[in-house]
């Protein structure tokens, strides 16, 4: 998916999960929007698309004002702390064959 994509990285090898707008399709960085619909954008995108469209780009959902979490990536360097690469890593163990994440999940 556009959601994730694996890169080899350091800690011997293993593949790392990198979260990716699924608009642009680039790193998520600092700030980005998780939609009720389980999609995921960089700030930008979220605000170039949804000020001229309610309907999510990547699968036509229809959205709402209430419908996006605000996310903050805590390091934008791309060093992550353990406790962080875990939450990732718990998260991305729990997605669905369609590749998306249970939206519970992210909100517990």
């Amino acid at each position: 998916t556009a959601r994730s994509q694996a890169a080899a990285g350091g800690g011997g090898g293993r593949p790392q999960q990198v979260l990716l707008c699924n608009r642009c399709t680039k790193p998520l960085a600092t700030t980005c929007y998780l939609t009720k619909c389980d999609c995921i954008f960089c700030e930008e995108c979220t605000f170039a698309h949804f000020s001229e469209s309610s309907s999510c780009p990547k699968c036509t959902r229809t959205l709402g004002e209430n419908d996006f979490t605000e996310l903050v990536v805590a390091d934008a360097s791309g060093s992550m702390t353990d406790i962080t690469k875990t939450s990732l890593q718990a998260l991305f163990s729990n997605q669905s064959p369609a590749g998306h994440l249970p939206h519970a999940e992210l909100c517990r």
